[in-house]
């Protein structure tokens, strides 16, 4: 009987290591494995190192992008609306609209003096 409560014993202490070891195996497995998530998120983090060099050059290539989307949307723009000028185009470059709008101004008489001075030198701001 003593010789079956050994074996009994032995057995089970065998079993019980072998799950505390297989238990550690995965705790380090998951802890390993955290670990390197965290890693890899923090070097998503990371990227290139920025200097006065590298950053021009990423300028260069910057700038041709947009012009070249810059000329794409102008284009595009010039084909739906053909070769008229918007209302902004016109007002910079026509000079007889800013004197139209001072004499609509002047004919609706502004009673605050403020007001027309604010008017008279925004409009020759664009002059």
């Amino acid at each position: 009987m003593a010789m079956v409560f050994t074996m009994v014993s032995e057995t089970q202490e065998w079993l019980n290591s072998r799950y505390e070891k297989e238990l550690r195996e995965r705790e380090e497995e998951e802890r390993r494995r955290i670990q390197e998530a965290e890693e890899a998120e923090m070097n998503q983090f990371e990227g290139t190192k920025v200097n006065v060099q590298n950053f021009m050059e990423w300028k260069l290539k910057f700038d041709a992008e947009m012009a070249i989307k810059r000329r794409s949307i102008l284009e595009k723009e010039k084909e739906l609306i053909g070769n008229k000028l918007t209302g902004r185009e016109l007002f910079t470059r026509d000079t007889t609209l800013n004197e139209s709008d001072l004499k609509f101004l002047e004919e609706g008489k502004l009673s605050n003096p403020i007001q027309s001075l604010v008017i008279h030198s925004i409009l020759n701001f664009y002059n």
